[in-house]
């Protein structure tokens, strides 16, 4: 039969006993058979038990049936016998047999092998991702919607793929959709659906449709509707941010305008009102207001001012102008940073938040100063993303005329010339704020960086930190701590010009 049992007497008298199995040699240590030693098992396949032994290797039985006589051996190939460990996979969403020994293989259901890395233990499956334990601890691997392989990673006692990092928007199918660090998750009525992979930082817009598509800085990505957005300047908006700043939402604010919220890496949050049709013109803490329902504009009349208007917070200034720059330019006295900024529904007022008070603007009374003093010209806000002016070109000198021979003139007697004194340089203005562009600003952050009154990136964007360098050099070099820079304090901080 399948049993040989041998016992050899030497000449002394001394006796050993021998047993193999099917051929193979079993060992009996401690009245226990090494093929009744068990030291693991697995059933990935439904038709077979699979058993791992402390000292004769991986045995296969049928389901039902952990009789020593039903086992068999597994196929040829699989390293059976030196096998220490066996563990339940899924590869590509079918079971398999990993086996650990010598090597580490996977086993099909029909037998075939192939060698394998290393080996894990499945744990479960939810409707994304596979659950396993392996060498590097526990872990999870899946399919994302759009057909990319997703690794859930824990980050800070989160996952990456639940860590929301933006505004969620609905899908119009009763589901709601959020980016996250992996991409854009899809929670259904009973929670996670599925996630669209994404290796960039994405945000949401509408699309033409209205339905929402991820953009980040390699792109659009559609997801239930279209593949560009609504409002087409969104699409270039991340590849002109820093590369550690994101977007959190953005919103239609008019129809040919949105709003955009983005978040830097020092944790300050920028508030953007970006037209549709040139990102160039996108305004940092600015509002849009219609006040063509205001009775005080009815009054006044749209040839004197247009019926909408942008507000823009400019330091301590709120300027409030239309297209061709007529409006006016208050001056609130704002000395601490701003946190936010709205417009009452009715274009009443604009209030502006600040961590010390707040601060409201009363619609009515600017529009009745444009008015009465017909104010025009205010200069334009510049935005982060305005093209930096080029200096002047210097003229084309023009061909000389040719040269005709004349007689010499007749010597003409004249007085001494009286020394003149040297043109005095122009007096640079200390009073008037000015309003720097992105580059202007840049050199700006350089020249406290220089002096060491500032750590933060040289981005060309006034946030905090900047501000702060710039009241510290202020009182320094005993001016008012505004925050705020004359023409003569700009020469001063950046060319060391008094």
């Amino acid at each position: 039969g399948d049993w040989v049992w041998t016992r050899r007497v030497a000449t002394g008298g001394a006796s050993s006993l021998s047993i193999t199995f099917r051929e193979e040699a079993v060992s009996l240590d401690g009245g226990r058979l090494s093929l009744d030693d068990y030291a693991g098992l697995a059933a990935p396949f439904g038709d077979h038990l699979e058993i791992v032994t402390q000292g004769a290797g991986w045995w296969r039985h049928p389901a039902g049936d952990l009789s020593i006589t039903a086992a068999r051996r597994p196929p040829p190939g699989a390293g059976a016998e030196t096998a220490t460990a066996l563990h339940s996979d899924v590869v590509d969403g079918a079971p398999r047999l990993c086996v650990q020994g010598q090597n580490a293989v996977i086993v099909d259901p029909s037998g075939g092998v192939a060698r394998a890395p290393d080996c894990r233990d499945v744990r479960g499956a939810d409707a994304t991702y596979t659950w396993h334990t392996g060498p590097g601890g526990a872990a999870a691997d899946g399919v994302a919607l759009n057909g990319l392989p997703l690794r859930r990673d824990l980050a800070g006692g989160r996952f990456g793929d639940l860590f929301v990092t933006g505004a969620p928007s609905p899908d119009g199918q009763g589901r709601i959709l959020a980016p996250t660090r992996a991409g854009v998750i899809v929670i259904g009525p009973t929670g996670p659906e599925g996630t669209y992979a994404k290796a960039d930082p994405a945000f949401l817009a509408p699309d033409a449709t209205g339905l929402p598509l991820a953009l980040g800085p390699a792109g659009a990505m559609p997801l239930t509707g279209g593949d560009g957005p609504a409002c087409g300047t969104l699409a270039d908006l991340p590849a002109r941010l820093p590369e550690d700043a994101r977007v959190l939402r953005s919103h239609r604010v008019a129809p040919d305008a949105v709003e955009v919220l983005v978040a830097t890496k020092e944790g300050e949050r920028l508030p953007l009102l970006m037209p549709c049709a040139a990102v160039q013109d996108a305004l940092t803490w600015s509002l849009p207001l219609d006040v063509t329902d205001r009775g005080r504009f009815r009054a006044i009349g749209s040839n004197v001012v247009a019926a909408r208007l942008v507000a823009t917070l400019d330091r301590s200034r709120l300027v409030l102008t239309d297209a061709a720059g007529r409006g006016v330019a208050l001056d609130l006295g704002i000395t601490s940073d701003p946190l936010a900024q709205v417009a009452a529904p009715d274009a009443r007022a604009v209030i502006v938040a600040t961590d010390r008070a707040l601060y409201r603007l009363d619609t009515d009374r600017a529009l009745s100063r444009i008015g009465d003093f017909g104010t025009t010209g205010i200069p334009a806000p510049k935005g982060p993303f305005a093209p930096v002016e080029s200096p002047p070109q210097p003229a084309q000198p023009q061909p000389l005329a040719p040269i005709v021979q004349s007689p010499p003139p007749a010597p003409v007697l004249t007085q001494p010339a009286v020394p003149t004194q040297s043109q005095a340089p122009p007096v640079l203005d200390d009073t008037v704020p000015l309003t720097l562009t992105n580059a202007e600003w840049r050199e700006v952050q350089r020249a406290l960086r220089a002096r060491g009154l500032y750590s933060g990136a040289v981005d060309g964007i006034a946030g905090p930190r900047t501000l702060a360098g710039l009241r510290v050099w202020q009182a320094q070099t005993g001016r008012p701590e505004t925050g705020v820079l004359t023409e003569r304090q700009r020469a001063y901080l950046i060319r060391g010009v008094q």
